[in-house]
């Protein structure tokens, strides 16, 4: 069997995805300031309506978007024949646990 790790890796993506993810994000705090300073969000009387609103816009933003700009990577350990996922979003890094694989005999 193998004696060493393997690592496969997605290749880094391209800079004008997180410039766009970055404009879209900017412009939804932007609007959110925008609602907070000129239209008087807390006194709003259907403050929490745009609260769930806005919170939906940024909960699809963050899962149209997340697969654009994070690059993923497998850890294959065969000297213990364990496996782990690791997910990359510019500085932060999601690392799962290691998980068992199951028979790698041919």
């Amino acid at each position: 069997m193998f004696k060493s790790d393997l690592i496969i890796s997605e290749p880094n993506k391209p800079l004008i995805n997180k410039i766009i993810v970055a404009l879209l994000y900017a412009g939804l705090f932007s609007y959110v300031m925008y609602l907070y300073r000129y239209k008087d969000l807390l006194n709003h009387p259907e403050k929490w309506t745009i609260i769930i609103y806005l919170v939906i816009l940024f909960l699809i933003l963050f899962f149209s978007s997340f697969m654009s700009i994070a690059s993923h990577s497998i850890h294959l350990n065969f000297k213990n024949n364990k496996i782990q996922h690791q997910f990359r979003v510019g500085l932060f890094n999601y690392k799962e646990v290691w998980q068992d694989l199951v028979d790698l005999s041919f």
